[in-house]
Formats: structure tokens, C-alpha cells, sequence
């Protein structure tokens, strides 16, 4: 029933109505699993009073601007601190978001920031009903900074790829 309810908010009735769940394009299960569940969200240290995710926003105060830096200068910030392991994940087949503008900034802050490589371009697996997959690539650099990708998806691989984005993040929590 839960997952009636929770597709049955997903469809916009009359294009003036507000998306109260996700977009109808979208199918957020695998994420909506994995942020919504409460062992989860204490192993990423959430506190208890953060409101519980949600793929869209329908607050009308919510404003989107485009921006030539983006999130560049948090990581500016971030990555010689050497305080927090980041990791930034793209899916290998997105003709809308390609890799190789991810590769690029990594490649561009790596240079400012004078940060070595530590492992280059190591395979990582999953392994599903039809045995071991290769599931994608990982980039390590110095100061705790990995580029993951995944294996024929696009920029929203972990709904799309449910295991690996498990892993990937029970990984990033956990170890290695």
C-alpha cells in the first residue's frame, strides 16, 4: 500500500499542481530507500530534527540559479583541510551530465592543489543474482579525495544502480 500511496503522489493531475513526492520521470526508490531509512541516516550522522529527504522540493521559495563555479569552491575549501573523505560519483553514459566535465574540474582542482594520485583507475565490483559485476572505476587522490564511477548509467547512478550505490556509500561511511 505504502508504495501505491508513494506512486500515486508522484503523478501531477493538472500541470498547475506541485510535485509533492518525485517527478513522474523520475523513479526514486533505490534513493528514497536509502536516505529515508533510519539506520542509514544515523550512519551518516544525520541529527534526528533534520526533516527526512525528499527528491523534489516543492517549497515555491525554492530558487535554482545557474552558476559558472558551482560547488567548486567548497571543495577548494574542503580538500586541504584533509578532515572528510569526499567522494564525487558520476555515471559513465550521461549524454546530459558526461564525465568528462567531472574529470575535468577534478583534474583542474588536483593541479591547484597540488594533490597527487594514490590509486589510479581501480575496477571496483558488485556482485548481484547474475554473480561478480564490474561496476565502474575509482580515482583516488590525495587528502582522501576519490572520483567513483559507475558503469553504464547516468549522473543519478545510484538509483539506478541500487548495489552499487549501497556500496559505494557503505564504503565511503565504513572503509576503503
Amino acid at each position: 500500500m505504502k508504495e501505491l500511496r508513494r506512486l500515486a503522489l508522484r503523478i501531477k493531475r493538472k500541470p498547475t499542481d506541485k510535485l509533492t513526492w518525485a517527478p513522474p520521470c523520475v523513479d526514486s526508490f533505490g534513493v528514497d530507500k536509502l536516505f529515508l531509512d533510519r539506520d542509514n541516516r544515523k550512519a551518516m550522522g544525520i541529527p534526528e530534527k533534520v526533516i527526512d529527504y525528499s527528491m523534489c522540493n516543492a517549497d515555491d521559495d525554492f530558487g535554482y540559479e545557474r552558476s559558472t563555479t558551482g560547488s567548486y569552491w567548497v571543495y577548494q575549501k574542503l580538500i586541504p583541510l584533509n578532515k572528510y573523505k569526499i567522494v564525487i560519483y558520476s555515471g559513465d553514459a550521461d549524454p546530459a551530465v558526461p564525465y568528462a566535465g567531472t574529470i575535468a574540474w577534478i583534474n583542474k582542482i588536483r593541479k591547484e592543489l597540488q594533490l597527487p594520485t594514490e590509486e589510479y583507475w581501480r575496477a571496483w565490483y558488485t556482485t548481484t543474482t547474475n554473480g561478480r559485476q564490474n561496476s565502474g572505476k575509482v580515482w583516488t587522490l590525495a587528502n582522501n579525495f576519490k572520483l567513483v564511477t559507475f558503469k553504464g548509467v547516468g549522473h543519478m547512478a545510484p538509483q539506478f544502480n541500487y548495489e552499487g550505490g549501497y556500496k559505494m556509500i557503505n564504503n565511503l561511511l565504513h572503509g576503503d
